[in-house]
């Protein structure tokens, strides 16, 4: 029926409140036979994953060109490319566990303590 009125978007729209739909009885089924499954803990870390990998992928779109351009001026443009990708990536990669730590992300802290013990 939807997808004679509708096309492709009724199409969609079924598949999405079906999936929705068994999403919410496998939950239910789940909580009722095992027992609770932390959604509220869940939600607030992947939560903060996501501002911290926000907050990365701002600080990477403003350093990659001001990095680009200071990098033309002392090597051709093939090697100051390189150079200004591979510092931007090692700078998002201190951004993102640096906010992570402060974000107060347990997975984050593990990974700088493992690299603090390594290195020092």
């Amino acid at each position: 029926q939807l997808m004679d009125e509708w096309g492709l978007t009724g199409l969609v729209m079924s598949t999405t409140i079906a999936g929705i739909t068994n999403m919410l009885v496998i939950m239910l089924c789940y909580k009722l036979m095992i027992g609770p499954l932390g959604i509220r803990k869940m939600f607030t870390e992947t939560a903060t994953f996501i501002f911290a990998g926000d907050v990365m992928g701002v600080i990477a779109q403003m350093l990659y060109p001001v990095l680009l351009g200071f990098g033309s001026l002392l090597a051709p443009l093939a090697l100051s490319r390189g150079v200004a990708l591979f510092a931007t990536i090692g700078v998002s990669v201190v951004v993102y566990f640096a906010a992570a730590s402060f974000l107060g992300l347990d997975q984050a802290k593990v990974v700088v303590l493992k690299f603090k013990r390594r290195f020092s």
